[in-house]
């Protein structure tokens, strides 16, 4: 049944991410030592046993099904703080004689609840009618010969599947026939991984020529693969041919990713494959990759729950409290008439009374601020998408904007102090041109013709190669590949040793894709200088084709060892025309050097210095000759090592052969590739630092081009002192770090204090090869030199995607501090460092969209995070903050009259306040005006955020949600509460009035008083505002009426509210009361923010006060904390302080100490 084996898939999926460690090893386990077994078409021999378990190709991405979504959801839900504890109050209302009516707190939750439950079941449902459409799709499948149509949740393994040009491959496939004449396929994976490039799969080469359903039925194979594996490009196995007729006549060939195409993927290029579907459904590497991201919380939200359990805390404790005051109250007075009649001395009775105070008090918790903050994000999350200055355009014609995928940590924008940023795509274009080469210890500059480039493969002349200019250095004298044997051979081996796809069009022009740029630019380089790649041979596909100015050559590609962030080299084995092997190898200088033993190898380095010192990216090119015996032997033991199934045993072998294959290597040359910087990045980045942003750049180059174009990018200047963290082993290491510790923080050696933030004007350059080592053996003094002393710059290079994450994890998880990252990068090697930050943004890269799906933010370019962090994270924090505050101090200002009130009832449980008010205070009287506070707020506009980078200081350390800030608001709810409401007693004392009349007055000035509060806060006043905060006014008085004019029962109180509005309004005593209460409440808080911003101001302040004197815009001059400032510069000028100027009280400059703690013991 489908919701049974989508129970089963969630089950799997809960596990996981549940519990990652335990669920990856066992992952591991199983890859490693269990194989399986796939027969073509399910033609098993005789005695195999057909599996026990056949896993069928439904998928399912949504979240519960009909039987897990209420429990699920509820559970989910009930896991917040709020809600819990509204069902515990709800419950003991409905279990106990509640002073309250139970719908008080039943309505508002059922109302959060529901509220939620349909938004969360409404986007499920999408994907659920998403899984259907994809499991109902109709596809070909080849049985008894022929073939039939078949809904594509039907394939088993074993199952032989067609697929035609520009569908969905339904299931993992091993390629078996394909209509192209070289017996390749080619296809996209841009839905899986993100990358935009084709990718080119190879027929298994004793199946490549059966393309009908009737010759593949007389195929007698199976394929030996290893258990499904979340990695996507991990695969491997065999197949066996002729099974069952002899040992001797079975013939065995390896399983590579090459044969492997993913489900989907979507085939391009390509009329139509036959494929073996080897893993289906939740076996699939897309389902296997559908593993949640870790989750991120923002610091608001940590904040918000600190706040929650002190306010639970204390509601506890006031209750307990009362409890013990009710009883000694009590004593001797058990005839009054506000006494609830228990019996005092059983437990039953003291519980009562507990849960009554808790109920009565249980206001404080906001119960509406989930929800407030959940929309507020929500809508936030649209002024992102929705900004037209983050709109692109590409090269191509494609529109790029913004994006958000996780609006849950809008505010983290508006706090990050430490910015962790990958270079290449990042910083630069990622649009790769060869600039220059060295070749044999000789420099040449390659000189672009603009006017003319070569695209002809009909040569015809030597002027017809003159597509650009290859000119020697020293002599400057121009030169072409032909005309030298090693520039030859040199750009030969550019043309040869790559895994770019060559397209040529019936006019003879060429057309190349790469997943790597630098390979496509120095093929791209090759072809312009008259050694042009033209392709695979239609007749054979191991044979590509180099077309020269003199003559075309062919050769047979019998292996390629690809390239990986370990290895950081590709290799090539070839054979040419005659039969003789050509081995090549290109990758990094570290990784590639160490291999020669032939060759210039000093000129070479000095080479390579020079050209990173300019911002190159350089590759290293190399050659080996081997006799035909020597090759052979070496390609048929790799392609004995490729079809070991088991990943340890094959790791093994292919490092051993690999070693072998790589060694002994003679140098040709090297590249220089120039990668340009992005618009506006050094702008970008200086203002990023001046808004107190400490930028690390991590790099996979080496140090100098990482120097170099750091420099390019303000990263660093001319001023900046570097320091370098070096070292052959982990003392050395470990040495180093101690040494620039002494070195920005003086005295430390001596066993004196760490000075904070002393690295100003200090840059650090750690290579990748220390990265490691130092994080595990030093890592605590890594951390203070990075985190506590803080160089203003860091530049890490040599660097793996694992030790980006690495460094990012050192960051984040820096102990006692609030310090927020972000990491930014563009490929799937950033992946990793984008999902280990507290922030992660993706810019959409050339080489795929990975980053971009995978990061929080998606950003078309760099420049555009200044936009993001400055602007929107600015606003998104300064209204998050202070919303979640005024929740706070709109509900403690609300219940403090209810707790005062027990003084007055003698700790009677009797409420002040009607049940229908208690219900509305939160979900309407007091939400609305507060929501779009945090919606349309904007303390400054956007041109002074843009020209004043460092006013994004003003909100380090958390500043709105710190416990300082919690304590004031906390105060003022106090203060506010007590005034209203001694002075609601004051007025109502000696008059004949009630409870609920004196509950009713006290409720009104709260509501305007608090209503007032949200409007001293507002800075920026649009139509919007006027109509929100004074209509939910209004609507308030409108509803009071209304309720107050009839009896109604539903409530158990509607009689006693009957004509309280009508009779106190009616009285001119309430008019002149209200306004009294209002200004002694607000204009204190009004003095005192207007005497704060006039004596310490913050840039803010500053910079708000000069808004409000040059903007002709209303929006900000309407503030009444802006009028009382106009008033004190009035006065201040009329006492003769013409020229009177507040000065900014900055944070000091000083370095703060802390303990040592032995920091250098090693």
């Amino acid at each position: 049944m489908e919701w049974f084996e989508s129970t089963k898939h969630q089950i799997r999926l809960w596990v996981a991410e549940k519990f990652p460690n335990l669920h990856e090893q066992a992952q591991t386990e199983v890859n490693e030592s269990n194989s399986r077994k796939v027969f073509f078409l399910h033609q098993l021999p005789p005695g195999e046993e057909q599996p026990s378990v056949r896993i069928d190709n439904r998928i399912s991405s949504s979240k519960y099904t009909i039987i897990t979504f209420i429990p699920h959801n509820l559970y989910e839900q009930f896991h917040r703080v709020a809600n819990f504890y509204f069902l515990f109050i709800f419950t003991m209302e409905v279990l106990m004689d509640s002073p309250v009516s139970p719908y008080t707190s039943g309505l508002p939750l059922s109302f959060v609840v529901c509220l939620t439950a349909i938004k969360q079941a409404y986007e499920d449902y999408l994907r659920y009618r998403e899984d259907k459409e994809e499991n109902n799709k109709l596809i070909y499948v080849v049985r008894s010969g022929v073939l039939v149509q078949d809904r594509c949740m039907n394939i088993r393994p074993g199952d032989i599947v067609r697929v035609s040009e520009g569908e969905t491959v339904p299931a993992d496939l091993v390629l078996i026939s394909s209509s192209d004449q070289s017996n390749h396929a080619y296809y996209s994976t841009a839905a899986l991984d993100g990358e935009s490039n084709l990718k080119e799969a190879s027929a298994l080469k004793k199946t490549q020529f059966f393309s009908t359903p009737a010759e593949i039925t007389q195929i007698r194979c199976y394929c030996e693969v290893q258990a499904p594996n979340t990695e996507l490009y991990r695969f491997a196995g065999r197949s066996v041919f002729n099974y069952g007729v002899g040992g001797e006549n079975e013939e065995i060939f390896p399983l590579t990713p090459d044969q492997f195409i993913f489900r989907g993927s979507i085939l391009r290029n390509t009329e139509w494959i036959y494929g073996l579907a080897v893993y289906t459904g939740v076996e699939t590497k897309m389902v296997q990759n559908w593993k949640g991201k870790r989750q991120k919380r923002s610091s608001a939200e940590l904040s918000m729950n600190r706040f929650l359990m002190f306010y639970l805390i204390l509601l506890f404790s006031l209750s307990g409290l009362s409890l013990f005051v009710e009883g000694i109250w009590n004593i001797g007075r058990s005839d009054e008439w506000y006494r609830i009649l228990l019996e005092p001395t059983t437990t039953g009775a003291t519980l009562v009374t507990f849960f009554s105070f808790l109920v009565i008090y249980n206001y404080v918790i906001p119960i509406s601020l989930y929800v407030t903050v959940e929309m507020q994000r929500f809508v936030s999350a649209f002024y992102i998408s929705w900004d037209e200055k983050f709109a692109y355009k590409t090269a191509d014609g494609e529109e790029l904007r913004a994006k958000v995928n996780c609006s849950d940590i809008n505010d983290e924008l508006g706090q990050i102090k430490f910015l962790l940023s990958d270079k290449t795509g990042t910083l630069t274009e990622n649009e790769m041109n060869l600039k220059s080469c060295s070749i044999g210890g000789v420099r040449f500059d390659l000189i672009v013709n603009i006017f003319y480039e070569v695209r002809s493969l009909s040569f015809t002349s030597k002027n017809s190669c003159k597509g650009n200019q290859l000119v020697r250095a020293d002599t400057k004298a121009e030169l072409l590949p032909h005309h030298d044997p090693a520039v030859y051979q040199f750009f030969l081996a550019m043309a040869l040793c790559h895994t770019v796809q060559a397209k040529v069009d019936p006019k003879l022009s060429i057309q190349y894709s790469a997943s790597s740029p630098d390979e496509l630019a120095l093929v791209e380089a090759a072809k312009n200088l008259g050694v042009a790649f033209t392709g695979a041979s239609e007749d054979s596909p191991n044979m590509i084709k180099v077309q020269t100015c003199t003559k075309a050559r062919c050769f047979s590609v019998e292996e390629i060892i690809e390239f990986d962030s370990t290895r950081k080299r590709q290799t090539v084995i070839l054979k040419d025309e005659n039969g003789a092997y050509l081995i090549l190898t290109k990758g990094a200088d570290s990784h590639v050097l160490p291999l020669v033993t032939q060759g210039p190898i000093k000129q070479i380095e000095n080479s390579v210095l020079e050209f990173s010192m300019q911002g190159y990216r350089t590759l290293i090119l190399c050659k080996k000759l081997v006799t035909k015996e020597e090759g052979d032997r070496l390609v048929k033991e790799l392609a004995e090592a490729k079809s070991i199934v088991n990943d340890a045993a094959r790791n093994k072998a292919l490092g051993s052969i690999n070693d072998e294959i790589e060694s002994n290597l003679q140098l040709m040359g090297a590249t220089a590739v120039e990668d340009k910087l992005q618009k506006n990045v050094a702008q970008t980045m200086a203002n990023l630092r001046e808004a107190g942003i400490f930028v690390w750049v991590l790099t996979g180059d080496k140090e100098e081009t990482a120097l170099a174009v750091s420099r390019m990018a303000k990263h660093i200047d001319s001023s900046t002192k570097l320091l370098k963290i070096e070292g052959e082993n982990t003392n050395e290491i470990g040495r180093s770090i101690a040494d620039a510790i002494r070195q920005l923080s003086p005295g430390s050696e001596f066993g004196g204090p760490i000075r904070k933030n002393c690295g100003r004007g200090w840059g650090l350059v750690i290579p990748g090869a220390v990265v490691s080592v130092a994080i595990r053996d030093h890592r605590k003094i890594l951390q203070t030199l990075l985190i506590q002393i803080r160089p203003e710059s860091v530049i890490c290079c040599r660097m793996a995607p694992i030790q980006k994450a690495q460094i990012v994890k050192l960051a984040r998880s820096q102990e006692g501090g609030n310090d927020l990252t972000l990491a930014i990068g563009d490929g799937a090697n950033d992946v990793s460092m984008i999902q280990e930050a507290h922030v992660g943004v993706g810019i959409f890269g050339k080489e795929g969209r990975a980053a971009a799906q995978n990061a929080d933010y998606a950003i078309p370019r760099f420049f555009h995070l200044e936009r993001l962090l400055l602007f929107h994270g600015r606003m998104f924090y300064d209204r998050l903050g202070n919303l979640i505050q005024y929740f706070f101090y709109k509900n403690i200002t609300f219940v403090l009259p209810q707790i005062l009130f027990q003084l007055q009832c003698g700790f009677s449980q009797t409420t002040l306040y009607d049940g229908i008010y208690l219900t509305m205070y939160n979900t309407a009287f007091t939400a609305f005006p507060v929501m779009f506070f945090g919606i349309l707020e904007r303390y400054l506009p956007e041109e002074s955020l843009q020209k004043k980078p460092h006013i994004y200081k003003d909100n380090a350390n958390n500043k709105h949600l710190s416990m300082r800030a919690f304590v004031r608001w906390t105060a003022e709810g106090l203060l506010h509460g007590l005034i209203l409401y001694c002075l609601s007693s004051v007025y109502y004392h000696g008059r004949p009035s009630d409870n609920f009349e004196f509950g009713i007055g006290c409720y009104t000035s709260i509501v305007l008083v608090v209503t007032a509060r949200l409007a001293v806060e507002t800075s920026c006043w649009t139509w919007l505002t006027h109509l929100v905060l004074w209509g939910t006014v209004i609507s308030f008085f409108v509803f009071a009426f209304i309720y107050s004019s009839t009896v109604w029962t539903f409530s158990a109180h509607g009689g006693n509210v009957y004509w309280l509005m009508q009779r106190q309004w009616g009285s001119a005593f309430t008019w002149l009361f209200i306004p009294i209460m209002l200004v002694v409440c607000i204009l204190p808080i009004i003095a005192q923010k207007t005497f704060m911003n006039e004596l310490f101001p913050t840039e803010t302040h500053i910079e708000m006060r000069q808004v409000n004197i040059q903007s002709s815009n209303e929006d900000y001059t309407i503030s009444p904390v802006y009028q009382l400032n106009r008033l004190v510069r009035w006065w201040q000028r009329k006492r003769g302080h013409e020229d009177a100027q507040p000065i900014p009280i900055h944070q000091s400059q000083s370095y703060s100490s802390t303990e040592s703690e032995s920091i250098f013991q090693i």
